[in-house]
């Protein structure tokens, strides 16, 4: 089934349209409920799994929901079943989430952030576990999916970046006309259930809108507050960022020109949107998320966002039922310069970005190429549309921090074979790399102030 979001049309948002929208959208799903974008089979597989959970519940009262799923053959973020918990003997030592009360020095388990409580105080050490998905949406926009495919798509529509099979967690994205004929994110929602909706506009820094009331994330992390309550989604910030720790799997971090999505293995092939599937499989990752059908994976897709497109548009044009997908099967490069003119965008670029100190050569390829390839796209639209030279110059060096941004959290993702968080092993210690720092604490929330002085394997250079 795909579930019905409405961006806010105006400015303003307030709680009461929220509600108003939930409603519409409810209606409009139940009027609309089609097949899951699994196969039957796998959605019967799904309500068998659900139907036995119920069934351990009624027979096995007092094991966890944990110990249930095991039996069950189901995987969830780290909850616990009321019946077994139990209040910590210092309460004001201790932190809660999903119900449930940590003690001091304890982490939540099965979650892509490191969280940690700290004598009553959820504190993040700046580590990401390996194990999950992230999906990244920057600049204008180019994407690379839970799985691992870039693609450039220049809507200016309102998509589904990210939503689970059971509807608990959706991830919306409205995009902008930026840079002549591309696009740049405009607005994000990230409901975490039915119940909680989290408005992100991308050009108000800290300043959030939470079902309908006006927040400012801080850089302590907390429940983000709803009618005088914490809710079960944890925020704070992260530099110029935001960050979202659902309780369904989801991870989000929005900044300036660009999203993060975290998918946690709880999550593992069962999502669809723009950041694809997360199973492993890139060749799936532009199915919509009302059939089994799987565009083939192009460059330049626009039939597949066109599917991708939630059914309540702020703006007519982007009105799903209105395009023609006959017509617009896919798009061709926007970038039309001349390769002379390309070759020196390029240098601009290299130049731009010569600079960063690189851990190893890894992270180097993986992350530098694909960075000058967007930047020569990026540029290259500027300067077809009559940009000045000081707008490329300050586009590069907005650039330059992004990578830097991304380059931080590959260096702070981490985790052994167990998924365990293990400082100083990068990607399940595949690489061995040594952080002499650990940076735990608040100096990791903030990019800018992580140390990246490795124990390098050889002196790569820059």
């Amino acid at each position: 089934t795909i579930s019905n979001t409405r961006l806010p049309a105006g400015e303003a948002s307030t709680s009461k349209s929220l509600k108003e929208r939930r409603d519409v959208d409810l209606e409009i799903h139940l009027q609309q409920s089609k097949v899951d974008f699994k196969t039957k089979g796998n959605m019967f597989k799904k309500m068998e799994s659900l139907v036995g959970v119920l069934l351990l519940m009624i027979c096995f009262p007092h094991s966890t929901i944990q110990e249930q799923d095991a039996m069950s053959g189901m995987e969830t973020p780290d909850r616990e079943h009321p019946l077994l918990q139990s209040p910590c003997k210092e309460p004001t030592q201790c932190c809660e989430l999903f119900g449930r009360k940590y003690k001091s020095g304890e982490k939540l388990k099965g979650v892509c952030a490191d969280i940690e409580c700290d004598n009553g105080q959820w504190v993040f050490t700046g580590f990401f576990n390996s194990k999950c998905g992230q999906c990244h949406i920057y600049d204008d926009p180019h994407f690379k999916t839970f799985d691992g495919y870039r693609y450039d798509m220049q809507g200016t529509c309102s998509y589904r970046v990210s939503q689970t099979w059971s509807e608990h967690s959706l991830v919306v994205g409205r995009f902008k006309p930026c840079n002549g004929d591309a696009s740049c994110m405009d607005y994000t929602i990230f409901y975490d259930d039915i119940h909680t909706g989290i408005e992100i506009d991308h050009t108000m820094g800290h300043d959030v809108i939470v079902n309908g009331e006006s927040f400012t994330v801080q850089s302590n992390i907390i429940g983000l507050p709803i009618g005088g309550h914490m809710t079960q989604v944890l925020a704070w910030t992260a530099g110029d960022c935001n960050m979202f720790l659902g309780s369904f799997g989801l991870t989000v971090k929005t900044c300036p020109t660009e999203i993060y999505v975290w998918a946690a293995p709880s999550l593992y092939d069962r999502l669809c949107g723009l950041c694809g599937t997360f199973n492993g499989n890139m060749n799936d990752d532009f199915m919509p998320c009302d059939t089994v059908v799987s565009y083939p994976l192009n460059p330049f897709p626009l039939a597949f966002p066109i599917d991708m497109m939630i059914y309540n548009q702020s703006v007519s044009e982007c009105d799903p039922q209105a395009i023609n997908p006959d017509n617009k099967i896919n798009t061709e490069d926007p970038c039309q310069l001349n390769a002379v003119t390309l070759a020196r965008l390029e240098e601009d670029c290299v130049a731009a970005f010569q600079d960063i100190e690189w851990p190893n050569h890894d992270m180097r390829t993986n992350l530098l190429k694909p960075a000058t390839k967007s930047c020569v796209a990026d540029l290259c639209l500027m300067e077809q549309n009559g940009e000045p030279v000081s707008a490329l110059d300050a586009w590069k060096m907005q650039l330059k921090e992004m990578l830097e941004r991304n380059l931080q959290q590959e260096v702070m993702t981490v985790g052994d074979e167990n998924g365990n968080y293990v400082p100083g092993h990068y990607g399940g210690g595949k690489n061995n790399i040594h952080n002499q720092h650990g940076c735990m604490g608040p100096m990791c929330n903030n990019p800018a102030h992580i140390k990246t002085d490795f124990l390098f394997e050889a002196n790569l250079g820059k």
